[in-house]
């Protein structure tokens, strides 16, 4: 039997090197004709789809087929896609379609398979997504698509239910920081209400429902609920930057601050090997839902992993050739990336899946010729959740706010 190499990624970002080679003929019949004997490898395409489906091939059908020319990177088995070298193929564009869905792949002339996700996505979800952002449907840009398939558990005390597989895309779009996460119907996945056992019973009078939001924040940055998730506390706190008054979030990069205390509580939620801190203020309000204000991310600064910082100021001490212990680490933004971190766009690989991680910022070093006196060289790096991992990005200036 034939070895088959299926790897699913999103198409992104190469779209302008392709060459299509229509196959045409003179009658409908004869074009599908010559389409099925031209392409060999219908079958695995076929077997694919209706896998992530949950039905038969027999109901998958192919619909189209272009010979084509493209640049890809597929890399071998236990590499990464950072480390993957683009390189022209040559194969199909194939369009497959079933359960109202028309998906389409490319495929080497060797078997290997990649689904372009940006292609794929719906009518339906695309004007999901334009109406979310409140632009038009050609206007949409996409940065990462990626196709999630996940198995319904079945209700307790239930011995006749079967779990019924179901098919999702996580889209990250500009215009937007989070994800979205849309079933194939347009509609957003609802998070299981089995959250609610997270939440202890004393949240320090904090509503609940504001403890399940950030709930699902961190597990939209792991992607999964992980095995470890619990939250280890809620309290209330008032913070004041100015007086150093906390516990509180980081204070943001400012100059004069404004002598005011603020309110509310500090959550913190373990998941993984990430330690979350949130901090969600309340505002003088007579209704108690309006009065609360959450803050969607957690503090970048508080919940950096150790892993990261050391990461980053290895990195940028060779760069600034200086030690370590005189880089230090001066913003961390929450954030999410393709799976090259951003790095590297021109690879169809990157594009086939969505990471969260921080945006970090260090400074240290001799800054370039010409700066300010009192500036420091700055150095900018996109780094993966867990921390071992990063790209840099840039190097700058960084002046102090007067």
């Amino acid at each position: 039997m034939q070895k088959r190499k299926i790897i699913i990624s999103a198409f992104l970002g190469v779209v302008s090197s392709l060459t299509l080679h229509p196959i045409t003929s003179r009658s409908p019949a004869n074009a599908t004709t010559r389409i099925k004997n031209s392409f060999k490898y219908q079958g695995i395409v076929q077997e694919n789809m209706a896998q992530l489906l949950g039905v038969e091939a027999k109901q998958i059908k192919l619909t189209k087929a272009e010979r084509a020319t493209w640049q890809d990177c597929l890399p071998t088995s236990g590499s990464q896609a950072q480390t993957c070298k683009a390189v022209p193929r040559f194969g199909w564009r194939v369009t497959m379609s079933g359960k109202s869905e028309n998906w389409v792949y490319y495929v080497t002339d060797n078997g290997f398979i990649t689904l372009d996700a940006r292609a794929s996505l719906n009518k339906t979800i695309r004007s999901t997504l334009a109406k979310e952002l409140a632009i038009q449907t050609n206007q949409l840009q996409l940065t990462a698509v990626q196709l999630i398939r996940t198995t319904a558990s079945c209700p307790r005390n239930t011995t006749a239910c079967k779990p019924q597989p179901s098919v999702e895309w996580r889209i990250l779009a500009s215009g937007r920081e989070k994800p979205f996460q849309l079933q194939l119907n347009g509609k957003p996945l609802n998070l299981p209400n089995s959250l609610k056992g997270f939440v202890p019973q004393d949240t320090a009078k904090m509503p609940r429902e504001l403890a399940i939001q950030v709930l699902q924040d961190v597990i939209s940055r792991d992607g999964i609920i992980t095995a470890n998730l619990r939250v280890e506390s809620i309290k209330a706190t008032t913070w004041n930057w100015c007086r150093g008054k906390g516990p509180g979030p980081t204070p943001p990069d400012m100059g004069a601050c404004l002598d005011a205390d603020k309110s509310g509580w500090q959550m913190i939620v373990v998941s993984g090997s990430n330690r979350y801190f949130y901090y969600i203020s309340h505002e003088n309000s007579t209704n108690a839902i309006r009065s609360y204000m959450v803050v969607d991310s957690p503090d970048g600064m508080q919940s950096l992993p150790k892993s990261a910082i050391e990461t980053v100021q290895k990195d940028a001490a060779k760069r600034a050739k200086v030690s370590p212990n005189m880089i230090s680490i001066k913003f961390a933004q929450p954030t999410f990336f393709d799976g090259c971190l951003n790095f590297d766009k021109q690879k169809i690989s990157c594009g086939n899946s969505i990471q969260a991680g921080w945006q970090v910022t260090a400074i240290g070093g001799k800054p370039p010729v010409n700066s300010p006196r009192v500036s420091d060289a700055a150095w900018v790096y996109n780094v993966n959740l867990t921390g071992n991992n990063a790209r840099f990005i840039q190097s700058s200036t960084w002046l102090p706010r007067p």
